[in-house]
């Protein structure tokens, strides 16, 4: 997905203005919760995300061009990948 692209959604998903984020090499951030939703389009390195349910633990691993959303309230943890991760990340 291109960052136009990320941002013709966010406003069709009514998510406010995106942020830039840059996080090192493997940052690691344990399990936690949002009180919103969060919106992610991956430019540059990659992420995995781990989401908790009811089923267990399902892993997405994300490079660039693509998205992730997480929904409010959602279980997660959070990875940079070995070169880092620079990402768009919006709320609603």
């Amino acid at each position: 997905m291109t960052e136009d692209d990320y941002r013709t959604d966010l406003a069709k998903k009514e998510y406010r203005e995106p942020a830039s984020k840059t996080w090192e090499a493997d940052r690691f951030n344990d399990s936690h919760t949002h009180e919103y939703a969060l919106y992610l389009l991956i430019t540059q390195g990659e992420m995995t995300l781990e989401v908790e349910d009811s089923d267990g633990v399902e892993t997405t691993k994300c490079a660039s061009g693509e998205t992730i959303e997480v929904p409010a309230h959602v279980v997660h943890t959070e990875r940079a990948g070995i070169e880092g991760v620079t990402f768009w990340v919006a709320q609603k």
